[in-house]
């Protein structure tokens, strides 16, 4: 296993870190999230209010992306966001191994030795950051020669043991950016269009994007496996009113990790046997994804997650692609369609403590993880247009108002370590990469791609 190395800088703990105030002009750092594979960038400054909107475009293939500049002088990359760990990573121009996509222009190719801030610190690595001020200084990339992802890569998520990396997250939270390490994302709706907006919005939740209540599940983590946004998925079915029929129950419930990567779900073995039985799809694709004639869609076109006391339901339409979730450049066949799930190995299944879900779920719901009191919260999207209702996360457990936990989860949780509180907030702005600019009470918004 490849280990990429980053400057480490002590990561802050908290204890009380979801409480939501609401502000007349909270300070905005957004960043509009596309599918597609171009990006552009224009940034909205209304001075005088020291309220700050940054808006750049994304790009994506079945990921989350960001363009940040890295370096000194600055070089801009596209990179995507991970909600798996905290490390980040660009990778270098001549990393060998992902030459062919580099001259394709699939990916930027980070020129190391053109900056006067990057530094060795292994043979296959160096590290550096941002374009300059205080998110710079917090923020490390490793920069790498060796393969080991599909591209550069922004972490957002939990680190793993004694990590040299310290995530996007903690970063702004470091750079007293913002208040507490939480963010929220959501998607808008897609009506078929090629390029689809959507937003990461750190420190913050927006309540005019979700329905109701956030229904709020603890972070599971057993002390034999990594720590990550796990929570638990307690049921699957398929169809609706009398039709419909649970999908494998005496396997739920089951740890199920949250990934920002990827458009498909992976379940292990003996649900998808019955999902996709019950879907009556059995053609496969050479990556073991099922497929089917376009016009012959299954007839059950209605999927049910269950977690706890709050279910999601959702038409079969959205997991449904043209072509298959590979890098294989092999040519898919015409006229087929693809379900965005697939069989894990039962070795990465015990990795991950069970299951995992990714942007093609998240995508459809609106989703708050927060890393300082190791929760994830859902609810069901808004998709109507409403006025924003921003609030800001400060610290205080509990702080969001009606949402919802459920306390029989908390049995499965391991006991958490004691926290401190030490951060005040500031307020970001973003030129060619992310620029910092103390101030009082900040909301950080980064606008993601889907594609």
């Amino acid at each position: 296993m490849i280990k990429f190395w980053c400057l480490a800088l002590g990561a802050a703990y908290y204890t009380n870190a979801l409480t939501l105030e609401k502000k007349d002009l909270p300070s905005v750092l957004e960043v509009p999230f596309e599918s597609g594979r171009f990006a552009g960038g224009h940034h909205h400054d209304r001075r005088g209010k020291r309220d700050h909107t940054v808006k750049l475009e994304f790009y994506g293939n079945d990921f989350f992306y960001a363009n940040i500049s890295v370096g000194n002088p600055p070089q801009k990359l596209k990179a995507q966001f991970s909600t798996l760990d905290d490390s980040s990573w660009v990778v270098v121009r001549d990393n060998k191994e992902l030459a062919k996509p580099i001259e394709q222009g699939i990916l930027d190719g980070y020129n190391a030795s053109a900056s006067t801030s990057s530094r060795s610190v292994k043979t296959h690595a160096t590290v550096d950051g941002f374009d300059q001020d205080e998110v710079g200084h917090a923020m490390k990339f490793a920069t790498l020669r060796e393969k080991a992802a599909i591209g550069d890569t922004l972490g957002l998520g939990y680190g793993k043991g004694n990590s040299e990396f310290i995530s996007v997250t903690q970063a702004l939270v470091d750079a007293k950016a913002i208040q507490s390490p939480a963010f929220s994302m959501w998607m808008e709706e897609n009506h078929d269009q090629t390029y689809v907006p959507g937003t990461i919005l750190f420190g913050g939740v927006n309540k005019a994007k979700y329905v109701d209540k956030l229904h709020t599940l603890p972070v599971i983590y057993p002390p034999d496996l990594s720590k990550l946004f796990r929570v638990n998925l307690t049921g699957l079915s398929v169809g609706t009113g009398s039709t419909t029929k649970s999908v494998s129950s005496d396997y739920f419930s089951i740890g199920a990790v949250f990934s920002s990567a990827i458009d498909f779900i992976g379940f292990p073995k003996a649900i998808t046997e019955d999902l996709f039985s019950q879907l009556k799809v059995t053609m496969f694709y050479d990556n073991g994804q099922p497929m089917f004639p376009c016009d012959k869609p299954p007839e059950n076109k209605m999927l049910t997650f269950y977690f706890g006391d709050v279910a999601f339901n959702f038409s079969l339409d959205p997991f449904i692609a043209e072509a298959p979730s590979t890098t294989d450049p092999k040519q898919h066949e015409e006229g087929y369609c693809y379900l965005s799930f697939s069989t894990i190995e039962p070795e990465r299944s015990k990795e991950l403590g069970g299951a995992i879900i990714r942007a093609n779920f998240l995508k459809l719901v609106y989703t708050v993880f927060d890393i300082g009191n190791d929760e994830v919260s859902l609810a069901q999207r808004r998709w109507e247009k409403a006025p924003d209702e921003i609030m800001e996360i400060k610290s205080g457990k509990d702080g969001i108002p009606d949402r919802t936990t459920q306390e029989k989860d908390k049995e499965d949780t391991a006991d958490k370590p004691k926290k401190t509180d030490e951060s005040t907030g500031s307020n970001l702005e973003s030129g060619n990469g992310l620029k910092t600019a103390i101030a009082a009470g900040t909301v950080l918004m980064v606008a993601l791609i889907w594609g």
